[in-house]
């Protein structure tokens, strides 16, 4: 089923919300929302380095703690 797609190029390492914003954008998905690493909404911590991101594709997007 995916032998037709292109892999998505990417780096192994901590990624930063705004980065994440562009890597979604350039395929055409916006970042909805943002969970804490412990599932709590809301923006991450700076010390974090695990968190929940919600994107979504085409204009039908939940309401979701803002990013």
């Amino acid at each position: 089923m995916f032998e037709k797609f292109e892999p998505i190029p990417f780096r192994k390492r901590l990624y930063s919300v705004d980065e994440l914003k562009k890597i979604y954008a350039s395929l055409g998905m916006e970042l909805t929302g943002l969970y804490r690493g412990n599932g709590k909404a809301g923006r991450p911590r700076n010390t974090q380095f695990e968190i929940f991101a919600v994107a979504t594709k085409g204009g039908s997007s939940p309401q979701l703690p803002s990013c």
